[in-house]
């Protein structure tokens, strides 16, 4: 039986070094694409029926978040943490942890947990 030389072990973690490597890239890309903003433009002409359809689907209108409470049709500044700034009407969460945004020209649904900071804007 051939004895494990110097070399075997300089090579295995060379190789150990570059799978884990490959493993974070990968582990890396695939939370960018998964904490991805999901957003949808709409006409303003179009906007009670696309708040009626936001309701629906986003039917809690309270919201806790590290210690604060949002309610429907409170402005608020939301940072994801790819630091994507949206600023928007609340109209509300699902079971899903899925938080729902309305701009002057778009609906954005984010998840809760690709979220790092809620804060409410005046006005």
């Amino acid at each position: 039986m051939p004895s494990i030389t110097n070399s075997d072990i300089i090579y295995a973690a060379l190789l150990a070094f570059l799978f884990t490597w490959l493993i974070k890239t990968a582990s890396r890309v695939f939370k960018a694409v998964i904490s991805r903003t999901t957003e949808f433009s709409y006409n303003p002409k179009n906007i009670e029926a696309i708040l009626e359809r936001c309701i629906f689907m986003f039917p809690n209108e309270n919201m806790q978040f590290n210690g604060a409470t949002f309610t429907r049709g409170m402005l608020v500044q939301v940072v994801t943490i790819n630091k994507r700034i949206i600023e928007g009407k609340f109209i509300g969460s699902n079971k899903d942890n899925v938080v729902c945004v309305v701009t002057d020209s778009t609906v954005i649904a984010q998840e809760l947990n690709n979220i790092e900071e809620i804060k409410r804007m005046e006005g």
